[in-house]
């Protein structure tokens, strides 16, 4: 979209479970890019290369997920997930910063300030996806050493001159390390009465009744996910005020019924109050919404992600066909590549099959495990390319160009960063 001295350009990224975009502004001489959480990070190359240099630069840095937030995970595994997810997305985001090398990082996108009663305290976790900033610069100073980029956490107000690099803080008031959890605090003493108003008891009849509509819209899900045959393990799902009356899921049976307990081991289960089921089932938010609205609470036994049953509750039912299609069209790509670590080379697929990033914008780490640059996805090149925690796999095949044939020979060749 162009405008008097410069143009405005979106970057759309859409797989159905995750739609976003990404804007840049160019202006005379200077440039703002912001990716949000738009996850077009195998792209940005590209984007340097076509629209650079980027004078500042903003993305998403801190968490905006309910796993492990809301899994029931003792107090030591949840730490430990939290820790590797937030050094995760952290990577991510410096990689990102190497490849467009702004000359200014603005923090925004997060974290999440909770201010419900029932969530406060995850503001204040010491193991959390949801990080503060100088968490993050203090990861980035480590990671990146002496850099030209220039780190910057805004308060509302705050203006920078991309033309000097000078800020103008309009805001007086200003977050620190040490008056953080005071601020939050009072800010939800505040909005304690709003908060308050929402809230009120829900009786066993209507209770019921949420149970009835939530099945309903369960059915018209299932009816609609054609790869519902790939979820092995059963959904419980169960409404607190109703505890005897049990939603089960049974995916490849393509049927719900009623129980009144759910097994320990070899199920997904997601438990809800009526009360804060009822603007889903009004319509009034999506499923996206209120899975993000972290008013629930999940589990998975044996532990291992599934993408298309996190699909099937994040998508809105008319969108789950579209949704089935992406994910057979990202695995129907079989283009291959040559990956080099080291001495050893090993021919791989080159796009992921969760959605389709193209894996030679990736990364090694600890020299055996492709990351995948968009979801940071590991894949053991020594375990054929299977993912960590799950059953996908991009087919790794140590081998020579020519052992590999004509097939690895017109593959491209990646030499991958470390």
């Amino acid at each position: 979209i162009p405008f008097a001295d410069g143009m405005l350009r979106l970057f759309v990224s859409d797989s159905t479970l995750n739609r976003d975009s990404a804007i840049l502004v160019h202006s005379g001489s200077t440039s703002f890019l912001d990716l949000n959480d738009c996850k077009i990070h195998d792209r940005l190359g590209n984007i340097a290369r076509a629209y650079g240099p980027i004078t500042a630069f903003s993305a998403q840095f801190s968490g905006a997920i309910w796993h492990p937030v809301r899994y029931d995970y003792d107090e030591r595994t949840h730490n430990v997930l939290s820790k590797k997810k937030m050094f995760s997305k952290f990577e991510a985001v410096a990689r990102a910063i190497q490849v467009l090398n702004p000359s200014h990082f603005i923090a925004a996108a997060g974290p999440a300030c909770f201010l419900d009663p029932d969530l406060l305290g995850e503001n204040f976790r010491t193991s959390s996806i949801f990080p503060r900033a100088p968490t993050f610069f203090r990861f980035l100073e480590r990671r990146l050493g002496n850099v030209a980029t220039r780190f910057a956490e805004p308060m509302p107000g705050d203006v920078l001159d991309l033309s000097t690099g000078a800020w103008i803080h309009q805001s007086e008031e200003r977050l620190t390390d040490e008056n953080f959890e005071a601020y939050v605090r009072a800010y939800a003493a505040r909005m304690q009465e709003v908060l308050a108003s929402r809230r009120r008891n829900v009786s066993r009849l209507e209770s019921e009744r949420v149970v009835d509509r939530l099945e309903e819209v369960l059915r018209a899900k299932l009816e609609r996910l054609s790869l519902r045959d790939r979820i092995r393990m059963p959904l419980f799902v169960q409404v607190e005020e109703a505890p005897d009356s049990i939603l089960r899921v049974d995916f490849p049976a393509a049927r719900i019924d009623r129980v009144r307990s759910m097994p320990d081991d070899g199920r997904h289960a997601l438990r809800a109050k009526a009360l804060d089921l009822l603007p889903l089932l009004d319509g009034k938010i999506t499923w996206d919404e209120f899975l993000l609205s972290l008013r629930f609470t999940m589990s998975r036994k044996p532990d291992v992600y599934d993408a298309v049953l996190h699909g099937f509750l994040a998508v809105e039912a008319e969108d789950l066909p579209a949704f089935c299609d992406h994910i057979l069209a990202a695995e129907s790509r079989q283009e291959r590549m040559l990956v080099q670590i080291g001495d050893r080379r090993y021919s791989v697929h080159r796009y992921c099959p969760h959605q389709g990033a193209d894996l030679s914008q990736g990364w090694i780490e600890k020299g055996r495990y492709l990351v995948c640059p968009r979801h940071r996805w590991q894949f053991d090149l020594e375990d054929g390319g299977k993912c960590t925690f799950n059953d996908c796999s991009i087919r790794a095949i140590e081998t020579s160009r020519e052992e590999a044939g004509v097939e690895a020979a017109a593959a491209p060749e990646i030499a991958l960063e470390a």
